[in-house]
């Protein structure tokens, strides 16, 4: 008699523990439970939100400080600095990142040498449009969407 006891209240603990996991960490019972048919395998709708609010891990990388000089009437007329840090995915997009560096600067070099070609100089000043244009032009140079923002350190204008 006091086995046949001792054995229920085990299995009364044992579903207790099971149903108080699945209210605190729902994913680390899914697994088990879904085969035994406990659980309603997810929806791909369900798939599709949780694969949107995922969280990517990132990591920052500072660049080398770059010199790019605004030309107008065919000559310098002075130098735009720009010191940023990447912040980009970790792991693989970070990867992408550090085998790019020499083209992704090229890259930005020549974008800023566009702007200054046709004398659009409010641009290269508005930070907001700057960082959106910089961070499309270095994910398409690496073709790979590694690159979630920029932050500028310094960007200034220097006069010959």
């Amino acid at each position: 008699m006091k086995i046949i006891i001792i054995v229920t209240v085990l299995i009364l603990l044992l579903g207790g523990g099971l149903v108080g996991a699945a209210m605190v960490v729902p994913d680390l019972v899914r697994p088990i439970a879904e085969p035994l048919g406990l659980v309603e395998p997810k929806t791909a709708e369900q798939l599709a939100e949780e694969e949107a609010n995922r969280v990517v891990p990132i990591a920052q990388y500072p660049m080398d400080i770059i010199s790019i000089p605004i030309i107008e009437d065919g000559r310098p007329a002075a130098f735009l600095i720009l010191e940023m840090t990447l912040v980009v995915e970790q792991g693989e997009g970070q990867i992408y990142v550090q085998r790019n560096i020499p083209r992704i600067k090229d890259a930005i070099i020549r974008y800023i040498l566009s702007l200054s070609a046709i004398d659009d100089r409010p641009a290269m000043t508005n930070l907001d449009f700057l960082q959106d244009r910089l961070i499309r032009i270095i994910n398409l140079t690496v073709g790979y969407e590694a690159v979630r923002d920029i932050y500028f350190v310094n960007v200034f204008e220097r006069p010959l």
